[in-house]
């Protein structure tokens, strides 16, 4: 006698980290979109370093222009921020100190795309994108001296070629803080325009630049219930636990990667590299099989 069976809940939030509700960047496709936009239900944010295009101001016009920017990150996001409408949250690319603010006014404004532009950010509106400003003095101290000086090499395991500074950190640790306001202002909006029912808002936080954004998003959520899920992809190697305990801040970035709510890499290796770290330098108790981590009394 054949019986009815009942469709199974969707389980709440024991995330795994191949089980990620966002495409690897490597295989994102614009129709990897619909089923992001699905579950996004039109509110993504999208946090990278940069913004995802060139933008240039023209002396002679006077006027801000967008122009076409290459790279993986650009080509495989950008179409799923455009069928989601959803937000962009990133540094413009330049400083106000570098341009005439007398003819460009005193903030960075995003232009429309020319109609001429058939890239993938094309369709990106203004209003979906968020700049983030930050000085000069304080951007080159946390790119090229943290991101680039420390980050980079020891994450490609070069730790005879990185360079540790504690003012470099401290310019890192202050554009993230920088990064996560920004990306609240648009938690917010999106929290006010949320219906009970619906799938909340998803934070995709893109690669090392980032790596402790994700806490500072967390504590104010959770101070002023916005309800949101936070992902995070690293775009490079992460490295075993014989070179990352190098890094001084080394239980900081765990702590800040453990915010989010999924944290995905591109192989199998770098999962395990990230779940040895978390069990020997916060004692985390973990789960090798399931790719799980429990901290917080939370499991990413």
């Amino acid at each position: 006698m054949p019986t009815s069976t009942t469709p199974k809940p969707t389980p709440q939030i024991d995330i795994k980290v191949h089980k990620s509700p966002f495409p690897p960047v490597a295989t994102m496709t614009p129709a990897s979109a619909t089923t992001l936009s699905q579950a996004s239900a039109g509110t993504l944010i999208v946090v990278s370093n940069r913004l995802p295009f060139i933008l240039k101001f023209n002396e002679t016009t006077g006027k801000f222009e967008r122009h076409a920017s290459a790279g993986g990150l650009v080509s495989a996001v950008a179409p799923v921020v455009v069928q989601c409408k959803g937000i962009w949250v990133g540094w413009p690319g330049m400083h106000l100190e570098d341009i005439d603010t007398a003819t460009a006014g005193t903030a960075i404004t995003i232009p429309d795309a020319d109609p001429q532009d058939k890239t993938p950010t094309a369709d990106l509106k203004p209003e979906q994108m968020i700049c983030v400003s930050i000085d000069k003095e304080t951007f080159m101290s946390y790119y090229n001296d943290c991101c680039n000086g420390t980050f980079w090499p020891l994450f490609h395991s070069m730790s005879d070629k990185a360079i540790f500074s504690g003012e470099s950190w401290d310019a890192y640790v202050k554009v993230n803080k920088t990064f996560a306001e920004k990306t609240l202002e648009a938690l917010r909006v999106a929290n006010a325009k949320l219906e009970a029912d619906a799938p909340v808002p998803i934070i995709w936080l893109h690669d090392y630049h980032l790596m402790v954004t994700a806490n500072y998003i967390r504590q104010a959520a959770d101070n002023e219930n916005l309800r949101c899920k936070i992902g995070f992809f690293l775009h490079i190697p992460f490295p075993p636990w014989d070179l990352f305990r190098l890094l001084p801040s080394d239980d900081e970035v765990l702590q800040g990667l453990l915010g989010c709510d999924l944290v995905a890499f591109h192989i199998n290796d770098y999962c395990i590299n990230f779940i040895d770290c978390c069990e020997r330098r916060l004692g985390c108790r973990v789960d090798r099989k399931s790719m799980l981590v429990e901290h917080g009394g939370r499991t990413v």
